[in-house]
């Protein structure tokens, strides 16, 4: 049976890992400014349900043209990875509706740190002093950004930072649980976790029928809404 890799196990290219982190908070940026609108009309559940009904089927056509197979090699890794990360982004998406979105960020941008964190004190990893200079300094500028608060409320600033903890978790998972699956079945993996997330919180707050605040107020707790 196959061991579980550490991280020290793993081959790196740090060069292209980091212009594809570039590229994709070059579009994070770009469409979550969007949720803060979405937010005063439906919830995040419908959110995530509607994003990912939308981004399976495209999945599949990449899967097709040969771009990657959907099929995991270890089903409870991706398993695994994908519900950490999806719990991540909810959170994350969740908070847009009640900060602004660099706020927001800052708090999800605490995941590098946690990673460093569970890197050195649990994979028992030795740290370099300039990665330790670049998280602190990178920490210091969330610090700053996270003590502007605009009147939110301090839980719904832990709502980011959380949610930069377990996404923290899931890259670990990602790294070390899921170095041999294809980039097309983990994305696969956490569509489809969003999707029956959002689909069950939608038919719980369907039979719940609580009362929704207006705007984006209910965007936790607002069910289902058509045109």
């Amino acid at each position: 049976m196959n061991s579980i890799p550490t991280p020290s196990d793993i081959h790196t290219r740090p060069m292209a890992a980091a212009l594809c982190m570039i590229g994709a908070m070059v579009l994070l940026g770009f469409v979550d400014n969007f949720v803060a609108t979405v937010a005063e009309e439906i919830s995040i559940w419908q959110f995530l349900a509607v994003r990912a009904s939308m981004a399976i089927p495209l999945i599949c056509l990449m899967s097709t043209m040969g771009l990657g197979t959907m099929r995991p090699k270890r089903f409870w890794a991706v398993a695994v990875r994908s519900l950490l990360t999806a719990m991540g982004l909810m959170l994350y998406f969740g908070s847009l509706a009640f900060m602004p979105i660099a706020q927001s960020l800052a708090g999800l941008f605490t995941s590098p740190i946690f990673v460093l964190l569970i890197s050195a004190f649990v994979f028992k990893q030795t740290i370099g002093k300039w990665r330790v200079i670049a998280v602190a300094i990178g920490f210091s500028g969330i610090l700053l950004v996270l003590g502007i608060q605009d009147g939110a409320p301090g839980w719904i600033m832990m709502m980011p930072v959380a949610g930069g903890l377990i996404y923290a978790i899931g890259s670990m998972a990602t790294r070390i649980l899921c170095s041999e699956e294809s980039t097309i079945s983990m994305l696969a993996g956490i569509m489809t976790v969003q999707l029956i997330i959002g689909t069950l919180a939608l038919v719980g707050l369907t039979i719940w029928s609580p009362v929704v605040p207006e705007g984006a107020d209910g965007f936790l707790l607002r069910g289902l809404i058509w045109p």
